[in-house]
């Protein structure tokens, strides 16, 4: 399955469901109350982040962050309020354009939203992003980030390590006979082609490894209190103290 198509998908059909699967987010559901709730969902989650990252590191005041799996800004658009400069990354061009017009509509003007990361960054950041890529490109999708890690910056990562046991047998279903997440699309009133997340776990030493090769050595694992009841996740936090 790619993935790619998959989420370029759902920034066309669906793009708040997209970022957090709750029925109150589809685009046949949403209301400007609900787009309110999602925004404020994502101001309190920026809240916490820092607050974690300052425990680790009392100094840190980030000037530029790097948001990868941006969405439609829903964590962007806060994080611009602590950073000088923000740059949204996302392969979708639907989520993109939407996060154009949901900073503008907050008064944001100091976020660029594209499609490629590039440069070092204060802060790395994402969150929701590598449950729904397979390890063969997501590790080397983190090895990127730590690259990007300013001297004296920081990083905070979202990992998925374990699914239920009925998700991952439904993720590898619908992955080798997606005729099966046509049939289920029909039976929900929903297109044929309507898109399926399917959901992949990191093994944690792996993503270490990596932290520690990119000099990222005062690291801190928290449970992300965000996922749901049907998976395991992590966030692991990092300071690159390298001068």
């Amino acid at each position: 399955m790619n993935t790619d198509k998959t989420w370029i998908k759902y920034g066309e059909v669906d793009p708040y469901f997209g970022v957090i699967t709750n029925d109150e987010y589809r685009s046949t559901a949403i209301t400007d109350r609900g787009r309110g709730e999602f925004f404020r969902s994502g101001d309190r989650y920026v809240e916490s982040l820092m607050a974690i990252l300052r425990e680790l590191n009392p100094q840190f005041s980030p000037r530029s962050a790097m948001d990868f799996g941006c969405g439609v800004g829903r964590l962007a658009i806060p994080l611009a309020r602590e950073c000088s400069t923000v740059l949204g990354v996302d392969i979708s061009p639907g989520m993109l354009s939407e996060a154009r017009k949901n900073a503008a509509d907050h008064g944001i003007s100091n976020v660029e939203f594209t499609d490629e990361a590039s440069g070092r960054h204060d802060l790395v950041h994402s969150y929701i992003v590598l449950q729904h890529i397979p390890p063969r490109r997501g590790l080397p999708i983190v090895r990127d980030l730590v690259s990007r890690v300013n001297p004296g910056g920081m990083i905070a990562l979202q990992v998925p390590y374990r699914l239920a046991a009925w998700r991952r047998v439904r993720s590898s279903v619908v992955r080798v006979a997606p005729i099966i997440q046509r049939v289920n699309n029909l039976v929900n009133g929903r297109a044929l082609n309507y898109p399926q997340l399917t959901m992949y776990c990191y093994s944690i030493p792996s993503l270490l490894q990596i932290f520690g090769e990119a000099g990222i050595d005062h690291i801190r694992l928290i449970p992300d209190s965000g996922a749901g009841p049907n998976f395991s996740s992590i966030i692991v936090y990092g300071w690159n103290r390298n001068k």
